[in-house]
């Protein structure tokens, strides 16, 4: 079976326009061309060329492509395990067909083949990488969080040891005690030197090296005890609390951690968690946690193997905000007409149910003070923005229209969102966050260890080098009225805006008892149990 074929018998007509095709499909005029030959060959369709640009091609189909791939699939349900044939559910069927392969899925979900408590979960994306290092999307957060420990965690207000058996800190060193008898995923034991191999490896890296510059040594006393050295850093058990800096090893390519599931398979469709019986803390309830990508899926859902009711919960995802770029183009009254249309009406107007109607804040204390200015009109405002976004941009531009502001639309990879400075040639680039763990520090981290904020705040506003470093002086009890003080000023100059919070509805069995759902939607697998 081929998934381009599959597409193009439900995109096409009895005349089409090859280039528009070839668009839609994402593939190269030549590759269309020589695919039609193909088929034609195999007697699935004939088709006669329109001689000439901008003549139609007609096709005529031999066969149901749709219908016939359909019971194919159907029967490969019944044979083949869920995990091998669950990528057929990304494939670009009828919405007929799609409907009635979701509900063979669904029904093969209740099926144990072995006595396990498992907890299913269907989600819409699939972790974007398991390197800790480079883990900057909530999808990933949501898993690894639940594959690697840290050295120390952060919850309820308090700091608690993990991997850390104790750390003694003052204003210059640190010496960390490591719990003793602790196992990587592979039953192999965790050493200082392992966890000083961790850490040098983040010095080194790219995308970390911002959270890491305050560090100047990292050495092993002994197998269980370790030594780290630093200049002006006030938060260094919040920098060990981060999942970045999880402690881990790689063999043979793969991934290998220390927390209360494995992975045991991996694909970008499926992938199954077991839980790991040598876990120093408590051996989880549940068994197995499987998870299944689908696109069509608009929320995630959790299932067991006995059918039962749901709860709805909706949790706080996070914000997306819009950040000025370095080489903004627009005046201060054009600005804050900008400022003033996309948080006041933007959650307003749209549809989109991940957008919450309540006032956006960055930090859960964020209080902003507003005025209507008067609404400027006739210019035109240029939009970076991640491609994955592009229907949330274009409720962006629909609402511009009105205004009679004009709207250029750039859109960038995924990759190039997360990891990149984003010198574009643009006015605003919008983005969703996220912070997780203690709020003081995230907020910190969110300005001045990311690569984006950092290179388009500080050429707009230089002061926030000496807001930096009275940060560095400052006990980190004091962050939180900083991070007030600056959170209002960047709004106030129209450089770091909310423009709303997001959300996302869970359901969650209720016979599925403890499960804690979040900031952010992050869920406690390795707590809950099956009643």
């Amino acid at each position: 079976m081929e998934p381009l074929l599959l597409s193009f018998y439900n995109l096409s007509a009895p005349l089409i326009n090859q280039k528009l095709i070839s668009e839609q499909l994402n593939i190269s005029q030549k590759h269309l061309a020589r695919s039609l030959k193909r088929w034609q060959a195999h007697q699935f369709l004939s088709y006669t060329s329109g001689r000439g640009r901008g003549h139609m091609t007609e096709i005529e189909w031999h066969l149901n492509i749709d219908h016939l791939y359909f019971q194919k699939v159907t029967t490969a349900f019944k044979r083949e395990p869920l995990d091998e044939v669950v990528h057929y559910l990304t494939w670009k069927w009828s919405e007929s067909s799609k409907q009635s392969l979701l509900l063979q899925a669904n029904q093969l979900l209740g099926i144990d083949r072995k006595e396990s408590d498992k907890l299913i979960i269907k989600k819409r994306y699939a972790p974007l990488t398991l390197n800790p290092l480079e883990t900057r999307d909530i999808n990933s957060f949501n898993i690894l969080s639940n594959i690697y420990d840290t050295l120390v965690a952060y919850k309820d207000g308090t700091y608690h040891y993990k991997i850390a058996h104790r750390i003694d800190v003052t204003e210059t060193e640190a010496i960390i005690y490591l719990r003793k008898n602790i196992q990587f995923h592979d039953g192999q034991i965790v050493t200082a030197e392992d966890v000083c191999h961790c850490l040098q490896t983040a010095q080194s890296s790219v995308h970390m090296h911002g959270l890491l510059h305050c560090i100047n040594s990292i050495e092993i006393i002994n197998p269980h005890q370790m030594k780290m050295t630093y200049t002006e850093c006030p938060y260094l058990l919040d920098i060990l609390c981060t999942l970045n800096l999880s402690i881990y090893k790689v063999e043979n390519g793969r991934y290998i951690g220390t927390g209360p599931f494995y992975i045991d398979k991996n694909t970008e469709t499926y992938s199954l968690l077991k839980a790991f019986d040598y876990y120093y803390g408590y051996r989880p309830f549940l068994d197995e946690v499987e998870m299944l990508y689908i696109p069509e899926q608009t929320y995630d859902e959790f299932s067991l193997q006995s059918n039962g009711q749901y709860a709805p919960y909706t949790v706080r995802d996070g914000f997306y905000y819009m950040l000025s770029l370095r080489n903004n183009h627009l005046t201060n009254a054009q600005q804050e007409t900008i400022h003033y249309i996309m948080q006041t009406y933007l959650r307003q107007t749209t549809e989109r149910k991940n957008i919450a109607k309540s006032a956006p804040a960055v930090l859960s204390y964020s209080r902003y003070f507003r005025h209507q200015p008067e609404l400027l009109e006739n210019f035109t405002v240029r939009f970076v923005y991640p491609s994955y976004i592009r229907k949330l941009m274009n409720d962006v531009k629909h609402l511009l229209k009105r205004y009679n502001i004009q709207v250029e639309l750039i859109p960038v990879t995924i990759d190039d969102a997360l990891h990149s400075q984003l010198d574009y040639k643009g006015d605003y680039y919008i983005h969703g966050a996220f912070l997780n763990g203690a709020e003081h520090y995230e907020y910190f981290s969110f300005l001045f260890q990311n690569n984006a904020t950092q290179y388009h705040l500080f050429a707009q506003y230089p002061r926030l080098t000496t807001i930096y470093h009275h940060y560095l002086k400052s006990p980190v009890s004091r962050w939180s009225r900083l991070n007030r003080i600056v959170d209002r000023e960047l709004e106030r100059r129209h450089l770091l805006i909310p423009l709303f919070n997001n959300q996302k509805t869970v359901y969650i069995p209720h016979n599925l008892r403890n499960a804690r759902i979040v900031l952010h939607g992050f869920y406690n697998w390795s707590e809950v149990y099956i009643e």
